[in-house]
């Protein structure tokens, strides 16, 4: 895995609407009537996507973009690799018009705080796509029941936090700050923080290298389930000052990891989540993104056969994306009587 999380760019997709729009106007300009002969050109960052391409963020950059073009006729789109975590600066700069990110990263862009050292004010929600649960995993062996006792016991704990830079990885280091801890302490305490993918993660904690891993990620997660099978897991709730703590300061929201979710819950988790969402710059025209989301709900049977963590979307959950809606976005989900 590189360092940060890899970029997808989909490059060029000259979208004929119905209408006709013209290429990007000046702010002042943004509500007026589109072009009748226009082709507009979009690029479309998807943060998330794997080396080699394959990965979850991949196949529904991949489907986003044919959505787009079934609900625009003539359209073209090129998937090209990028890097980085600059999503949120580069749909802010107008570098791209689209980006798929975490609901907390626009936050983060919005407030400007870490991961970013200035605020990205003008991003704006266009559709949320599915929600990903913090999941705090432990090997029952080590006798953690809570994660308080982590820090109460010094527990010299070899732990997974994700790849670096990454927002689960950003997550859990959020988490454990939130409950008085830092990597450096648990290193001091004989422990072991180690970067790796959640399925690396997933993998090493069931071969016994490690004795605890992070996830954000909908629930159930494959590769949780699968290391479930052979080896005894315990998901440490979040208490709840924690959870509000995560809410006020990032942008988290309340969640619940379901016993349904895995064979080996007893009961429901409480735990935080962040949402997929699909960004943009209010710089861009109502009209640009009105269809561009008329577009996706159109498609939404289509996007739900995606993949798995698609399949529960609606309307309505589209509407949480973090940061307020694009003019355009708001529009089209008002004359739908969701907004």
């Amino acid at each position: 895995m590189k360092k940060y999380i890899k970029i997808l760019a989909l490059l060029v997709i000259g979208l004929m609407f119905i209408a006709g729009c013209s290429p990007k106007n000046d702010a002042a300009d943004n509500n007026k009537a589109p072009a009748t002969d226009g082709e507009l050109k979009f690029k479309i960052y998807l943060a998330g996507s794997t080396p080699g391409g394959g990965g979850v963020w991949d196949m529904i950059g991949a489907g986003l973009a044919e959505a787009i073009t079934r609900g625009n006729k003539g359209s073209s789109v090129t998937v090209v690799p990028g890097g980085g975590v600059s999503d949120v600066p580069v749909v802010s700069n107008g570098e791209a018009e689209l980006g798929l990110t975490h609901s907390v990263i626009a936050v983060a862009g919005e407030k400007g705080i870490d991961p970013f050292k200035e605020k990205y004010t003008n991003v704006k929600g266009v559709v949320s796509l599915y929600t990903s649960q913090l999941q705090f995993m432990v090997n029952p062996k080590t006798g953690i029941e809570k994660i308080t006792d982590i820090k109460e016991k010094k527990i010299a704990i070899r732990i997974a936090v994700g790849d670096p830079g990454s927002t689960g990885e950003l997550a859990t280091k959020r988490l454990l700050n939130a409950y008085g801890m830092t990597y450096e302490d648990i290193e001091s305490w004989g422990g072991k923080v180690l970067f790796k993918d959640m399925g690396e993660a997933a993998s090493m904690f069931g071969d016994g290298i490690i004795d605890a891993f992070t996830l954000l990620t909908l629930a159930p997660n494959g590769p949780l389930q699968q290391v479930a099978t052979n080896k005894d897991v315990r998901m440490l709730p979040i208490d709840e000052d924690v959870i509000q703590k995560m809410v006020a300061d990032y942008g988290y929201s309340e969640a619940i990891v379901p016993q349904s979710a895995y064979n080996f819950l007893e009961k429901d988790i409480p735990s935080f989540s962040s949402q997929v969402v699909l960004i943009t710059s209010e710089d861009r025209s109502e009209q640009e993104i009105y269809q561009i989301t008329k577009s996706l709900v159109e498609n939404l049977d289509y996007i739900r056969s995606i993949h798995n963590n698609l399949k529960g979307l609606t309307e309505k959950n589209m509407l949480s994306t973090g940061v307020e809606l694009h003019p355009g976005a708001a529009k089209y989900f008002r004359e739908k009587g969701v907004l």
